[in-house]
């Protein structure tokens, strides 16, 4: 084994990772590409990641413009390979778009990204034989998007990892993955997993070559999916190179690795509006005020860029005028808070329905929301959802109205009680054919089983939460209840103040502007 030439590798990483708020005048056609390169990987295996942004496109001539860091142009060489620490701040960052004039302006949709790299292991000696690893945990996470791919390959101009001055190279470790302890002599490649998993038992892939669009991760397909949130990820991404026993070629093995994240912006809908304004959230009393009865509309709620129709009605008993949305609300899945929603305080809405016990705890209070794709019927809510969870039942809230709701900023959930109901203010005299028609569109949605999170009567009832909790009492059970506005198909009856329904099952929610 004396005298026989021993490779060294080592990882070198350097962040410079940009997170740029997105500024365009075009909410079509866009693509928002965010993009790592990596130079170069040896034996001394040297990665240097930079980071920079893409949009396209930033104005109405349709040509591309990049975002770049001010410190220039991010093509370097490995003699800038010096400072393994380096990171920039975003806030340094601005367009670059030659010399055409792009008119920028802000928009409500505000996609983000973030794209972190950690190298705990930067270098490594492997003797003949032998096989090294070095691996870099990967955080990822992004924000109003609509899909995105995270992705590895050879950068630009390179094909192999290749001893310095020579023409001698690994070859790759193939496209079946084999085991890290597997590896065939002088092979290299990478491998994903999480940062738990061993390094040895990971299975590693010949990196792919630049501009590879593979669906797999022989393809380089490290993460991606149409999704319009990723909360930070982190996974770890493996390079290994075994060396053959009788390998004399020992140096520093060299090539350029490109590791990329695109991400497409979510689209900002393209709507009527209603009252001058676009988004629920922009909703006021001046608004609604200064809006005909008879007009409707379109709005968009930021929280999830879902549209709803909207419509100012005169209430046929009471007098008085209202808007309302004329369709079901069906956001799940978000955080919301006071800036953007009807809440005091931040409220997670449930993203899937937990089946609740098969007893006669009426009273439980359980938090639960499902959206099963159906834009006309809507989100099914447990009335603790509906209201932000802001009024757990307690016997001394019976008879109260919760203060909250998941309604969007400017709309709260209707009031309903024997005396002083909105929805027996907004329909009385209408038929059954009337409320389920336009221009107020109630809908037989049903209600969602709280026991098994499936929907039932869908197609003949409708039932929609209010703000207040009673109590009622089933003939057996006493239990506690809230609900104002149901109506069946079947019996042609419709009701629109006290009936109590159980909080924990899923029903309905339309709100009105405050």
């Amino acid at each position: 084994m004396q005298g026989r030439l021993i490779s060294k590798l080592y990882f070198l990483y350097r962040k410079v990772i940009h997170s740029i708020p997105i500024l365009l005048n075009k909410p079509r056609s866009r693509h928002l590409r965010y993009v790592s390169y990596s130079i170069p990987l040896t034996c001394t295996l040297a990665l240097l990641l930079l980071s920079f942004i893409t949009v396209n496109p930033l104005s109405s001539s349709n040509e591309a413009f990049a975002i770049e860091p001010k410190e220039g142009n991010l093509e370097v060489n490995d003699k800038e390979v010096d400072d393994l620490s380096s990171s920039f701040s975003d806030t340094d960052s601005e367009a670059a778009t030659g010399d055409q004039e792009v008119d920028i302006m802000p928009l409500t949709v505000t996609p983000s990204t973030t794209l972190s790299i950690t190298s705990p292991n930067l270098a490594t000696t492997v003797a003949p034989g032998g096989t090294g690893y070095l691996s870099s945990n990967v955080t990822y996470s992004a924000s109003d998007i609509e899909g995105y791919t995270l992705r590895v390959s050879y950068a630009k101009g390179y094909s192999s990892l290749t001893l310095d001055n020579t023409s001698t190279s690994l070859d790759g470790a193939g496209t079946a993955g084999v085991a890290g302890s597997n590896l065939g002599d002088n092979t290299w490649g990478f491998a994903w997993g999480n940062p738990s998993d061993a390094d040895t038992t990971l299975k590693y892939y010949t990196v792919p070559a630049y501009d590879t669009t593979g669906t797999t991760i022989s393809g380089g397909l490290l993460a991606g999916g149409n999704v319009s949130e990723i909360t930070s990820i982190t996974k770890k991404i493996v390079f290994a190179a075994k060396f053959a026993d009788n390998n004399t070629n020992g140096g520093h093995y060299r090539t350029q690795v490109l590791l990329s994240f695109v991400a497409t912006p979510k689209s900002i809908p393209d709507v009527k509006g209603f009252g001058g304004i676009t988004r629920m959230q922009d909703m006021t009393p001046e608004v609604c005020n200064n809006v005909a009865a008879g007009t409707t509309g379109e709005l968009y709620d930021t929280r999830d860029y879902n549209v709803y129709t909207v419509a100012k009605f005169t209430n046929r008993a009471g007098g008085g005028m209202g808007c309302w949305m004329t369709q079901n609300l069906r956001i799940i899945g978000r955080t919301i808070t006071s800036t953007d929603s009807d809440v005091t305080q931040a409220y997670t809405i449930p993203s899937h329905w937990t089946n609740v016990p098969s007893d006669d705890n009426h009273t439980a209070t359980y938090h639960n929301a499902v959206y099963f794709g159906r834009p006309e019927y809507g989100a099914y809510y447990s009335w603790f959802t509906a209201t932000a969870g802001s009024s757990p039942i307690t016997e001394d809230l019976i008879n109260t109205y919760a203060s909250s709701s998941i309604c969007p900023k400017g709309w709260r959930l209707p009031r309903g009680n024997s005396s002083v109901s909105d929805y027996a203010q907004l329909l009385s005299g209408l038929t059954l054919d009337d409320i389920t028609s336009a221009p107020y569109n109630f809908t037989y949605a049903g209600v969602v089983d709280s026991n098994t999170g499936k929907n039932s009567i869908n197609g003949t009832n409708g039932y929609y939460w209010v703000n207040r909790i009673s109590m009622g009492s089933d003939g057996t059970n006493t239990y506690l209840g809230a609900g104002d506005l149901s109506f069946n198909k079947t019996t042609n009856v419709i009701y629109t103040h006290g009936v109590n329904m159980y909080p924990r099952s899923g029903r309905s929610v339309r709100c009105l502007a405050k």
